[in-house]
């Protein structure tokens, strides 16, 4: 997907410079990553969802505060819904391969170490529900869990005011300041995560 920005910008998207995109959800909605011009390794930066409202900048949310956090959510979660399916076709027995499929399965929840309580035997009841305490598990500095593109409405300048933050961390005589997402566009959190207890500021 390396001209993908460019297709989507042609298609009348509203898509920031600094956005890479590179996957979607199936459902018209496009996942890009952030990259401003800083040295920070790809998988420190932030994941951006992209709403399909083609001609809408106000259409954009944070769906992951790294790279590796986002693809770990996303993973957990079509393997639950994975699991929540040969689960089904296990009772009812006319598959004979179901149990195997479901081994299988498990196998790679528990590689994952997804706990118990977060799978489909206990927590499936409502997919959207599912899905929103899996990225709190995988991704517990992302915003809003529940969140997504038409609640979060970020415009590019949202964006690049809050984004700008997230190009590493600071150091300061106390120790090392790293960013943390919040719901608000207009504000930036500040934790202090080396020395002592965490504290946290607020940049507006």
């Amino acid at each position: 997907m390396t001209n993908a920005n460019e297709k989507y910008i042609e298609y009348g998207w509203h898509i920031p410079q600094e956005i890479r995109l590179f996957a979607g959800d199936g459902g018209g909605h496009a996942f890009g990553i952030w990259l401003p011009a800083c040295g920070n390794p790809i998988y420190n930066h932030p994941i951006i969802e992209v709403g399909e409202l083609a001609g809408d900048e106000t259409c954009m949310g944070v769906a992951g505060a790294n790279l590796l956090s986002f693809l770990r959510g996303w993973s957990a979660f079509d393997l639950v819904y994975k699991e929540n399916s040969e689960l089904w076709a296990v009772k009812l027995g006319e598959d004979k391969d179901a149990p195997n499929r479901l081994k299988r399965i498990q196998t790679a929840l528990d590689t994952l170490h997804i706990p118990r309580s977060l799978r489909a035997e206990h927590h499936y009841e409502d997919s959207q529900e599912s899905f929103a305490q899996l990225r709190k598990w995988a991704d517990p500095s992302l915003p809003d869990p529940y969140g997504d593109p038409y609640s979060q409405r970020y415009t590019i300048s949202d964006l690049k005011r809050n984004m700008s933050a997230m190009c590493g961390s600071i150091t300061t005589a106390r120790g090392i300041m790293t960013p943390i997402l919040d719901a608000s566009p207009n504000v930036t959190r500040w934790q202090m995560v080396s020395i002592g207890t965490p504290t946290q500021r607020i940049i507006r």
